[in-house]
């Protein structure tokens, strides 16, 4: 199944440990869902919070279909999981 190209995202953790652990957190899911995640790629993204730095893993591109698939596939399996809408503006 190739990835259909749309704006949605995935959010699938948020680290304060820093960005391997995000980047660990991709690669272990990477392994258990490669069949669910086949195609995409793993983006961190640091957000400044009041309680200091937050790592997100998100992956983006997909579309809202595949974003709400990808997540009660990993929701049935407790991942956690949120769906990112596109970004307004």
């Amino acid at each position: 199944a190739k990835a259909a190209a749309g704006s949605y995202g995935v959010q699938l953790g948020a680290f304060k440990s820093g960005p391997e652990a995000a980047h660990k957190h991709w690669a272990e899911l990477q392994k258990q869902y490669p069949v669910l995640l086949e195609g995409l790629s793993g983006k961190v993204l640091p957000t400044k919070t009041s309680g200091g730095n937050l790592y997100r893993l998100q992956t983006t591109g997909v579309t809202e279909q595949r974003a709400r698939q990808i997540c009660s596939s990993l929701k049935a399996n407790s991942q956690g999981c949120v769906v990112v809408p596109p970004a307004r503006g």
